[in-house]
């Protein structure tokens, strides 16, 4: 049989042709970091030192901290008296560790002036007075401290009570702007002092086991 008369060999499908991969072990290279895309957990919008991130907000913090507090807490349920409680609250407060401290510097500077022998009277006055401004400036901390920690934990934020009382006390008015911001107090374009509504509840999404 001539060869354009012979059969056609049959070619097999290209697929069937391929050879037999070899699963080849994948090593990494020696001292190249292999880097790990861990998942972003709840966290603050700003760093307790990020309070100059917003003007505004700063000032406010600084020389109308009652406000803010009070806005705070509204935007959380209006904790602790809500708006109005925390307003009016935060600047009594405020308020008489001002007068005390007023009262002790001038029962000092009498002292001063008068020379020896010291007033006794005048200097136990100045200590009481003294003392009565730095309680009201501690609760004021404190109830400062107590608010972050309920920010915290509705956001779900890592963290302690230490951490909360050390901002409070070391860094107040940063703390307080940090709170705003978490919260969104203030809306850009908008300057209103009142109460704010109050925030969506917050879910964390916990992953399956």
């Amino acid at each position: 049989m001539s060869a354009e008369n012979a059969p056609l060999a049959q070619e097999l499908p290209s697929y069937q042709n391929q050879q037999p991969a070899t699963a080849m072990p994948v090593t990494a290279a020696v001292g190249v970091p292999v880097v790990l895309h861990a998942v972003q957990g709840p966290a603050w919008k700003t760093g307790i030192f990020g309070c100059f991130s917003s003007f505004p907000n700063t000032l406010m913090s600084l020389f109308c901290q009652c406000i803010v507090l009070a806005q705070v807490s509204s935007r959380l349920g209006n904790v602790f008296g809500g708006y109005k409680g925390v307003l009016a609250g935060v600047f009594v407060i405020a308020s008489l560790a001002g007068v005390f401290r007023l009262y002790a510097q001038h029962d000092w500077n009498l002292i001063l002036a008068h020379g020896r022998p010291v007033d006794e009277f005048l200097q136990d006055e100045a200590t009481k007075f003294n003392e009565a401004a730095i309680f009201m400036t501690l609760v004021l901390v404190t109830f400062v401290a107590w608010l972050r920690g309920r920010v915290r934990g509705f956001f779900s934020i890592p963290g302690s009570v230490v951490e909360d009382c050390c901002c409070s006390l070391l860094c107040h008015c940063c703390t307080v702007a940090q709170m705003s911001n978490q919260v969104a107090v203030y809306a850009p374009g908008d300057c209103n002092p009142g109460p704010r509504d109050t925030l969506p509840a917050y879910y964390v999404a916990v992953p399956l086991q």
